[in-house]
Formats: C-alpha cells, sequence, structure tokens
C-alpha cells in the first residue's frame, strides 16, 4: 500500500493513508471560512511530525504550511471553506494532480482535529450517481477501485456530505489530532 503523505498537516497533517483517495476538482465548500492570525500562526505536532502555519488570509481562510519530510522542504497553500456546520480544508498535493484533496476540519483551542473522506463511501455515491464524479486508475487491478474525484459540488451535493442523512462518509475511526506547540 502506498502511503500518500500529503502535509504533516496541523491542519497540516493530513496524513492519507491507503490505496487510494477522494480528490475534488474545486476546493470544497460553499464559502471562506474567516479565521484569526493569532489562532493558528505556529507550530503544530501530529504524530512525530511538526508543521509552521502561518495565516495568509484571514478573511478567506487561506493558510500557508511548511514542513520537512525526509530530508525534503515542502510549502503548501490551504483553504479553508465552510457548508452547512461543516469546515473543509483543501490544498493540492502537486500542481499536476486530480483535484484538491479535502477533509473535515474542527479546531478547539490548541488542538486541531481533521477526518479524511472515506473513499469506499463516496466511491458508492459517485458509483450511484448521487455525486458527480469519476473513478480513476485503479487498485490492485481492480477499476472501480481507483481514485474518486468528485465533480462540481452544488449545495445540495454538499448537504448529502454534511448531513449523515447516507451515513458518515467521513473516515471517523481515524481522526487526525494536531496539538499547537508554539505560536
Amino acid at each position: 500500500m502506498k502511503q500518500i503523505s500529503v502535509l504533516t498537516f496541523a491542519l497540516s497533517l493530513l496524513v492519507l493513508t491507503g490505496c487510494t483517495a477522494v480528490y475534488s476538482v474545486n476546493p470544497v465548500g460553499e464559502k471562506p471560512h474567516a479565521i484569526e492570525a493569532d489562532d493558528w500562526d505556529g507550530t503544530w505536532r501530529g504524530g512525530g511530525d511538526a508543521v509552521s502555519i502561518k495565516v495568509i488570509d484571514a478573511e478567506k481562510g487561506i493558510l500557508q504550511m511548511a514542513w520537512i519530510e525526509n530530508m525534503e522542504f515542502n510549502l503548501f497553500q490551504a483553504h479553508l471553506l465552510e457548508s452547512n456546520d461543516w469546515v473543509f480544508v483543501n490544498f493540492k498535493e502537486k500542481v499536476d494532480d486530480d483535484g484538491y484533496l479535502f477533509a473535515r476540519i474542527k479546531k478547539s483551542g490548541n488542538t486541531i482535529t481533521m477526518w479524511d473522506p472515506d473513499v469506499d463511501k463516496i466511491r458508492a455515491l459517485v458509483t450511484d450517481g448521487t455525486l458527480p464524479g469519476t473513478i480513476k486508475g485503479s487498485s490492485n487491478g481492480v477499476e472501480s477501485n481507483g481514485n474518486v474525484v468528485l465533480g462540481k459540488l452544488s449545495a445540495e451535493h454538499l448537504k448529502i456530505i454534511t448531513s449523515g442523512d447516507r451515513g458518515i462518509l467521513l473516515d471517523w475511526e481515524n481522526p487526525i489530532f494536531l496539538r499547537r506547540l508554539s505560536e
């Protein structure tokens, strides 16, 4: 199994593990989630990794994250968008990838919690036409096990993702926790 290390994201240790991932052609969410630099700027730690976070645009919810992985410097911008009562963090792993990786994010004090989308549940909703998108590539030789690339999501699609009416569409059992070390 390939580990997709997207970012040691404290709001940045979004380390997606598994053979496949869920992408979206556009950032997920309906409007920017305004933030305060004092609440986000600093060094965060999740597992054994640390990431520096700096607010770039507080009104638009844009963060810059930096960390070192395998002696290589990594720098990403993340966009926080909200839909219904949820906040999503969105970022591109590479400029030429399938789109934006995203997760639900919740910040409480000096702790950030993130939940990745549940690939199998999202894939099923794309396959049955409930959510727009495609299954790209294959995993273990099975085409239906490839990455999920969500198409343009409407407010109604986002309601399906956030409402719980179709079950919990996140990997609820494996949250990612980040703790603030310094400001």
